[in-house]
């Protein structure tokens, strides 16, 4: 695939390094397989999302900017937040694709008024993805929330009818709410009818009645080196009607409980609750 570059300030038209263009840009000319690497910098958008991924690009934060030379990614030096600015989404992903978020500080995502199936009160404030397949991997995904009555559910990430293909790994994923009063589901993440691999985040401070930081909702997903830890309200893990394997996982501090597990033949394999 090609290769195009984002600053905040770019107004190239082919998306170079050496004339890097508008990150709307980049993604409209993206297909398959394109790499698009973005400069430190906040991004803000319009509409229902920051951004909506329409093709199976791989999406790069961190990257340092220089117009010329080798590509240089430091998503800790040079930080490249998209930013629902507490109006919209931040990341939606259209069905049947394959991309990768990496690299990212994913904040401020508003889900209110954007339900999806049987969650009337809104659903993945952070990022969205319904029957796709994405790697989302090494962001921080922080305050983002929906602040309803209802149902909601996901507001860091709402992913539904995910197979064993999709992952979520190496993030850090804080201070996330769902529901007002934090009485929604999956405040952290929520997986629907999905068989993701969520691996080595850490998950904290995130708030909801049902599942505070990881709700799994069906399915056979793999749950495995996190750190769970210090999340509010509901109980750390909810499980219900899924063949989940939690392995490995350190499930700490949680106030209200480390696991629930509801009418499933869950596998729980060396882990410490504590």
């Amino acid at each position: 695939g090609s290769n195009r570059f984002v600053k905040t300030n770019g107004s190239g038209t082919t998306c170079s390094q050496a004339l890097p263009c508008k990150l709307t840009t980049a993604l409209t000319q993206s297909v398959r397989g394109d790499n698009i690497y973005v400069a430190a910098g906040t991004y803000t958008g319009t509409g229902g999302a920051v951004i909506t991924l329409t093709a199976s690009v791989v999406l790069y934060g961190g990257w340092d900017g220089a117009s010329s030379g080798g590509i240089v990614r430091n998503p800790n030096t040079y930080v490249s937040v998209l930013d629902g600015q507490n109006q919209r989404r931040v990341v939606y992903m259209n069905t049947s694709l394959t991309p990768t978020v990496d690299g990212f500080t994913i904040t401020r995502g508003n889900a209110v008024g954007k339900p999806y199936g049987s969650w009337s009160g809104g659903v993945g404030a952070g990022i969205f993805g319904q029957s796709t397949n994405p790697i989302i991997s090494n962001n921080i995904i922080t305050h983002n929330t929906i602040l309803t009555s209802g149902t909601p559910a996901g507001a860091g990430i709402y992913l539904s009818n995910a197979s064993a293909a999709s992952r979520i790994e190496g993030n850090t994923i804080i201070s996330n709410t769902s529901g007002s009063g934090c009485a929604g589901y999956g405040g952290g993440i929520l997986l629907d009818s999905s068989s993701t691999i969520v691996q080595t985040n850490t998950l904290t401070l995130n708030c909801a009645s049902v599942g505070s930081p990881l709700n799994v909702n069906s399915m056979c997903p793999l749950i495995r080196n996190n750190l769970i830890q210090g999340n509010t309200s509901g109980g750390a893990v909810h499980v219900l009607f899924s063949s989940a394997l939690i392995q490995s996982n350190q499930i700490i501090s949680n106030p209200l409980g480390g696991l629930v597990i509801y009418n499933t033949p869950v596998t729980i394999d060396r882990n410490v609750i504590a």
